[in-house]
């Protein structure tokens, strides 16, 4: 009986910290620190973040109680119980949740990171090679809208799989709450 408890524990964890990273620190971080001391947090926090992710989906898995895809599992070597309804919500589910915070962590928010670090040391380059020429262009070197074209994509990616992840957490969460039942 406490797979209950502990479900509904990693469960809420998890949510909440999805909800307050993506839409409230990220957005008060952006708003209120200088470009550079942003990058610098960003580069720390979301390595963190999307780790947490990973661990807490994991955690949130295993601690099903009656979990439906170890009950199909085969009682005896004679047969085995066909998978249903719930072992297959689950099991798309945890999968969507999983695949996407594990993305995120191993692929591209290591891309993302990289190319906001390289975005700054190319942002420097610039500013150092336009005092050495006089030249006050506002137009982005071609190396510079590489960068930027790098770092634009791995980050709408990055965006869009963690909004998967948070999906797939409320839908989970919606699935957990119309189990519930009131006397």
């Amino acid at each position: 009986m406490m797979l209950a408890p502990l479900h509904l524990l990693s469960f809420s964890t998890l949510l909440g910290t999805q909800l307050w990273q993506t839409f409230i620190v990220t957005k008060i971080a952006f708003q209120s620190l200088p470009r550079s001391a942003f990058t610098t947090l960003n580069k720390r926090i979301f390595r963190a973040y999307f780790l947490s992710q990973s661990i807490l989906v994991l955690i949130t898995a295993i601690t099903v109680p009656n979990n439906p895809v170890l009950e199909s599992l085969p009682v005896r070597l004679s047969g085995a119980r066909s998978i249903d309804q719930g072992a297959t919500t689950w099991a798309a589910t945890f999968t969507i949740m999983a695949s996407s915070s594990l993305l995120n962590l191993f692929l591209w928010e290591p891309r993302s990171r990289r190319a906001m670090i390289d975005r700054i040391h190319q942002e420097t380059r610039d500013r150092d090679s336009k005092k050495h020429s006089r030249a006050e262009s506002l137009e982005p070197t071609p190396e510079m809208q590489a960068v930027q074209k790098r770092f634009k994509r791995s980050h709408a990616i990055c965006i869009h799989l963690n909004l998967v992840t948070i999906g797939a957490t409320l839908f989970w969460g919606w699935t957990l709450a119309s189990k519930l039942k009131f006397d």
